[in-house]
């Protein structure tokens, strides 16, 4: 979830609701954001990648079949 502030990332269900809050990260420490790939069980899935200001890089996968809201996060986020 992206708001004016933030950015909230959650665990899912596996009926794909969110479950748990994971982690947050105010967009102010956010340098830049891009799509990429990785691999998680040998099957590659969308990663988006969040490159913090103090230089640290984040990356969560994102199911292919969330690719459309995965590419909207990217969007909101500038990236």
């Amino acid at each position: 979830m992206v708001t004016e502030k933030s950015v909230a990332l959650f665990a899912l269900s596996t009926l794909g609701r969110p479950k748990d809050l994971t982690a947050t990260l105010a967009r102010s420490d956010i340098a830049s954001v891009s799509m990429g790939e990785t691999s998680l069980f040998g099957q590659k899935m969308p990663e988006i990648v969040i490159d913090t200001v103090s230089g640290a890089e984040v990356g969560f996968g994102v199911a292919k079949i969330n690719r459309r809201q995965g590419d909207d996060v990217v969007s909101a986020l500038g990236g």
